[in-house]
């Protein structure tokens, strides 16, 4: 809410949660792909589902916001 009004395009991807309403305004969820990732100019993680490639989201984001601390739990793979 606080993004949108300040102007920011806001999209969210959640393997549970298909439609989300916000002041009147329906969004969809987006699928979780690089092109989206890549897409963002942030990436903010504000939930912890096991459905996630979080992997994904931290090779491709530009920018992470991990309010979870999914990132530092993940096995990485150095390569």
């Amino acid at each position: 809410h606080l993004l949108r009004r300040q102007g920011a395009e806001v999209r969210f991807h959640d393997p549970y949660v298909n439609t989300l309403k916000e002041d009147g305004q329906v969004i969809t969820s987006s699928p979780l792909t690089v092109q989206e990732i890549e897409a963002a100019d942030c990436v903010i993680i504000a939930t912890n589902h096991s459905r996630v490639d979080y992997a994904l989201i931290e090779k491709h984001a530009r920018q992470i916001v991990d309010t979870r601390n999914v990132l530092k739990r993940q096995t990485r793979n150095p390569t």
